[in-house]
């Protein structure tokens, strides 16, 4: 536990510098952007490391451990660091910072990972990866699990080093910062000043749908905060080199990062004119650019090699699942676009279908400072800043370009979450000049101050039976009133069709102790088989698979199966 920490403290410290080391010698002389660097390269550093340690089998503690120490002896050696330029925040917004930032570390030590769509596909990667060492081949029985997976390596960066689920949230954390950074430059890029900027930022922060996202192990705060940054740079005219870095690691993350860049495109035909900023030496522009496309390519290329198609499990039909129904859309959809549209307009912005969450099902996560303030500070906006206006089409064709791309389904939402960066940077804009409406937006910002505790996936009599326990055996577990029986393996059981293929990452334990066997036969006679060369000791029936699945039933009938409680089977083979 000792060396493990300590290990954790002197890799992200060896991260940071070396990537303020990196950052400096391609300085803009703008600290707002070279800071959005600074954490952009240490994401492809940490995205690096752990690739590498993946492919060649040391994913462990004392092989990323030693690498920081000798990392960070050179940079000290070297004296390879300044002490960083923090802006001017003012007491009130310092405070405020305080705050969020506290319950944000105390969301990450007592929450756990529920949210089914992690539990289901997202963390079984990072579960496999861990127990093995590397990169392995399985990945759960999701459908979705061969997705590219860029933010899962952020995620196995803070769970490594102490083998423990207890700091993972602290991936998403890291990319809200990074969403705050980029929304500070890009308010400073249109004019704001220093304070009025970082009140942007906290704003667009304390959006529901991004804050929720940050504790809940889902990726679209990244694909978000990496939609921001590529917008900063291309307004800044920053180097091509820092672009390929951003769009690198945004496709690496998740596809829909590239569903928004029309307006990148776009962003870019329209500020080309603006003076452009100082390129970096070659071999700084060269590394970013290849850094960028090895990151991002990553996943494309195993999965052209591991399935024969860069993008599957999608296909020219998109995914359907083997329920019948349409999970994702390959292509642009007219008709989508304008349904998706209309949805938006007509019932989503007003988010009061279900509770904030990180799915948004069926709302916006805009949160009031979003559609109270920022929809009706935008038109006004747009007619009195120029500037403005070319961002906000920018960030218009992306939101377009998003929903032609996107399967009308009720989540679709989590996919545009970079939009309230704007409204934000509207909201600041609008005050600047109308102080009497300093007072609505502080209202509307205290109703998503109190609205972002705990996510609507949870509750809070989940949140304290979560908080009771040792941090050592903290699981969402305990909120299904399942405990699963001592074991050095348990079998997942799943019966297909099924829409959401459940919990099996819990089944791992907190500490990555247990071994998951996914059973894949189609008949009683092959899971036996499966059961018997796998040789777990309980099975875990999934608990989208009811009991009275005729091929659970069968395997009851055989006797090879024996209840020992809730949704666990003692495994009997003779």
């Amino acid at each position: 536990m000792i060396l493990g920490l300590a290990a954790l403290l002197v890799a992200n410290a060896a991260s940071l510098l070396g990537a303020q080391a990196i950052a400096r010698r391609t300085s803009t002389g703008k600290p707002h952007l070279d800071a959005v660097l600074v954490l952009l390269v240490r994401l492809a550093l940490i995205s690096a490391a752990v690739l590498v340690a993946g492919v060649s089998g040391l994913l462990n503690a004392w092989a990323l451990g030693g690498l920081g120490l000798a990392a960070l002896a050179g940079l000290l050696l070297a004296r390879s660091f300044t002490r960083p330029k923090l802006p001017d925040l003012g007491r009130l917004l310092t405070i405020l910072v305080g705050v969020v930032g506290l319950r944000l570390l105390l969301q990450v030590w007592f929450f756990a990972p529920s949210n089914y769509d992690a539990t289901s596909y997202h963390l079984t990667k990072v579960a496999e990866w861990i127990r093995a060492g590397g990169f392995t081949r399985e990945m759960g029985v999701d459908l979705c699990a061969p997705f590219p997976a860029g933010f899962e390596l952020l995620e196995a960066w803070w769970v490594v080093f102490l083998r423990h689920d207890v700091l993972i949230e602290l991936a998403g954390v890291e990319m809200l910062l990074l969403c705050a950074a980029g929304t500070y430059a890009l308010a400073r890029e249109v004019t704001l000043t220093e304070r009025a900027a970082a009140w942007a930022a906290f704003l667009t922060v304390l959006a529901p749908g991004l804050h929720l996202s940050a504790t809940s192990c889902l990726n679209d705060v990244a694909i978000a905060a990496l939609v921001i940054v590529t917008m900063t740079f291309v307004l800044a005219r920053a180097p091509w080199s820092w672009i390929a870095l951003a769009v690198g690691i945004g496709l690496g993350m998740k596809p829909t990062y590239g569903y928004a860049l029309p307006g990148v495109v776009l962003l870019h035909l329209l500020v080309r004119r603006n003076p452009k900023l100082a390129e970096p030496p070659l071999g700084i522009s060269w590394g970013f650019a290849v850094a960028g496309a090895a990151i991002g390519a990553f996943w494309y290329l195993r999965n052209v090699l591991w399935f024969g198609s860069p993008i599957y499990p999608v296909g020219a039909r998109g995914l359907v699942g083997q329920e019948g129904t349409l999970k994702v859309q390959f292509g642009p959809s007219p008709a989508n676009v304008a349904r998706n549209v209309l949805d938006v307009l007509q019932t989503r912005v007003y988010d009061d279908f279900t509770p904030y969450g990180p799915l948004l099902i069926h709302i916006s996560g805009w949160g009031a400072v979003g559609f109270a303030c920022g929809l009706l500070a935008l038109p006004v906006v747009l007619r009195d800043d120029s500037a403005f206006r070319k961002l906000a089409a920018a960030f218009g064709v992306s939101f377009v370009s998003v929903l032609a791309l996107v399967h009308p389904d009720p989540w679709f939402m989590r996919f545009v979450l970079f939009f309230p960066a704007l409204l934000s940077i509207a909201v600041v804009k609008f005050l600047e000049t109308r102080r009497p409406a300093v007072g609505v937006v502080a209202a509307a910002l205290v109703f998503q101050f109190l609205a972002t505790f705990v996510a609507e996936d949870l509750r809070w009599k989940d949140v304290k039976a979560l908080a009771a326990l040792p941090w050592r055996e903290r699981s969402a577990l305990v909120l299904e009133d399942s405990t699963l029986p001592p074991a050095e393996s348990v079998a997942y059981f799943i019966v297909e069709p099924q829409l959401n293929r459940g919990e099996s990452f819990l089944l791992y334990g907190p500490d990555f102790s247990r071994r998951v066997v996914y059973l894949r036969g189609k008949t009683a006679s092959e899971i036996r088989a499966e059961l018997e060369r796998e040789k777990p000791r309980h099975l875990y029936r999934c608990q989208g698979t009811p009991l009275e699945a005729p091929l659970f039933q069968e395997c009851l009938r055989q006797g090879f199966l024996k209840e020992s409680g809730g949704r666990y089977y003692e495994v009997v083979l003779r």
